[in-house]
């Protein structure tokens, strides 16, 4: 949603997206999924990908030198603004600004303080399809792996939980919507477990 409401803004150009992956696993920390289907993703979108890669268990010191060398690249690119989905987590939107600003780039959340529940409708309505591909354990069952975020998973949440997973609750994997050119087909593999979430493996499909 951050990126369709920014393709629509006059007042930006939105030339690429930009992501960290695992080194060794070559998936995306918490969701695990797989580098292949990101790029999958930014193929039918029409934008490249730009990643940097993490090593095993990176410390933050170790995470702020290598996204300050990735973003150095793309500043020489021309890239000005950073956008980000945050919706309410004002230690994460602070972190982000404290970090960027002095790196010189300005930040852009265009989702701040949506109320979650009109947001979640509105995704479904333009049509945006996407995957339940990782859960806090603490909160939801694993039976909502592989769930598709629709009116019925929407529906099935306790009170409490944040319809857009803000919190943590759940992750989601995009496989189609306003924004794409075609769907990313998937399929689901094994589930897993770590010490922050369970996520289940997602595999291209074919």
């Amino acid at each position: 949603m951050a990126l369709y409401l920014s393709q629509k803004d006059p007042q930006l150009e939105v030339v690429g997206l930009f992501s960290t992956v695992e080194e060794s696993s070559k998936r995306i920390g918490f969701h695990g999924t797989p580098e292949t289907l990101i790029q999958a993703q930014a193929e039918s979108i029409g934008l490249p990908l730009w990643s940097v890669f993490l090593p095993p268990h990176c410390s933050n010191q170790d995470y702020e030198s290598l996204v300050r060398a990735g973003l150095e690249k793309l500043r020489k690119l021309g890239v000005s603004h950073l956008v980000f989905g945050d919706l309410f987590l004002k230690d994460i939107r602070e972190y982000r600004e404290k970090f960027l600003h002095p790196l010189g780039f300005k930040t852009i959340f265009p989702l701040w303080e949506r109320n979650t529940t009109h947001l979640s409708q509105e995704i479904l309505a333009l049509g945006f399809k996407s995957t339940v591909c990782a859960i806090n354990p603490k909160i939801l069952p694993d039976s909502y792996l592989g769930r598709d975020f629709d009116t019925s998973f929407l529906n099935s949440l306790n009170p409490g939980i944040d319809l857009c997973g803000e919190n943590g609750e759940f992750h989601t994997f995009v496989t189609d919507g306003p924004i794409f050119r075609r769907p990313v087909k998937i399929r689901l593999g094994q589930s897993h477990q770590d010490r922050f979430s369970h996520w289940v493996e997602l595999l291209p499909e074919g």
